[in-house]
């Protein structure tokens, strides 16, 4: 698992639909990022998911099944470095809540 530094790269869930969640980044005092990827899986499950993003700073993760828990993240290479952001933790199609988990 790659370095958590809030610092350097910060996630939040914009908005929940019931089978996508919106999510957005930023990165700090990174100037130059080499690759962005979003790392998503159901709560439950071993394997995750990796997506990159087709815009910086934004991305809509879909498909996902509607009322089901997942954890999120966001990890940018940087020259050397390789950081990843908190984990967040939401459910599809609940009222907006946003729980961040540490990264293990």
């Amino acid at each position: 698992m790659w370095l958590a530094d809030p610092e350097l790269v910060s996630a939040r869930v914009v908005s929940i639909g019931q089978t996508n969640m919106n999510i957005s980044w930023s990165t700090g005092s990174t100037d130059v990022i080499n690759d962005t990827f979003i790392k998503y899986k159901e709560v439950l499950q071993i394997s995750w998911i990796t997506v990159q993003p087709t815009s910086p700073g934004s991305h809509v993760i879909s498909p996902l099944l509607p009322g089901h828990t997942y954890e999120i993240y966001v990890v940018i290479h940087s020259f050397d470095k390789t950081v990843m952001s908190d984990i967040l933790e939401n459910s599809t199609g609940e009222p907006f809540l946003s729980v961040k988990k540490k990264a293990q």
